[in-house]
């Protein structure tokens, strides 16, 4: 078979969507957060949607906490927390962290639409579930509040991001990086030396009050 009609053959193989010739490069960046020191995009490449992280200021301070928080997702696998998939530099954004896409809303904008007790019950279980997998690893997020929790469009299903100012190391951190002061513990807003996991047990009765504006009995 000749190479004319080999090529005849692959070609009328499928109808394809993609540009295989850019199939490798991310494009079609949306901006979904800005975080302290990085922002999130969503991205597209090869026909699927990623979550890419990016520092707001290319230097070695914000780059230095990029890869730390990419160090430290790349040990956490939990169902309701967002998994990393590499660590690569993108030309015209930089060093980025590429996380799975979430196709949903962060909590403050998923609870505008009153989802019902079963509903909120749930996404509070799988907040509790996703810190305590946390904290067995020896991890605090140090930065829980409802911007950093995205609730899926198909299932409710909770998704814990941004782990910038996470560490075993609280207290170096509290010390580089502001915290969100309405989330954050009193040892974490005083810059104490005995910050631990209990300062996301705070963080996590203070998300509860608005989950639960009002208060009922299980």
């Amino acid at each position: 078979m000749s190479q004319i009609e080999n090529d005849s053959i692959e070609s009328e193989m499928f109808d394809s969507r993609l540009d295989w010739e850019k199939v490798s490069e991310y494009s079609d960046f949306v901006l979904l957060h800005r975080g302290n020191y990085a922002d999130t995009f969503r991205a597209q490449k090869a026909g699927k949607y990623f979550l890419v992280k990016a520092p707001k200021d290319i230097n070695s301070v914000s780059i230095n906490m990029l890869k730390r928080e990419y160090e430290i997702s790349l040990n956490l696998s939990h169902p309701n927390i967002a998994s990393v998939v590499t660590f690569e530099h993108i030309d015209g954004v930089g060093p980025t962290i590429v996380m799975e896409y979430i196709d949903g809303v962060n909590l403050r904008d998923f609870l505008k639409s009153n989802p019902s007790v079963k509903v909120r019950s749930k996404i509070l279980n799988q907040l509790i579930a996703a810190v305590g997998y946390m904290h067995l690893h020896n991890i605090i997020h140090n930065d829980l509040k409802p911007e950093n929790i995205l609730i899926s469009r198909r299932g409710f299903n909770l998704k814990l991001i941004d782990f910038g100012l996470s560490d075993d190391d609280a207290h170096y951190l509290s010390q580089t990086l502001g915290c969100t002061p309405e989330y954050a513990s009193p040892e974490l807003l005083s810059r104490s030396d005995s910050i631990d996991v209990r300062s996301d047990i705070w963080s996590i009765g203070k998300i509860i009050s608005i989950i639960f504006p009002n208060r009922y009995t299980y």
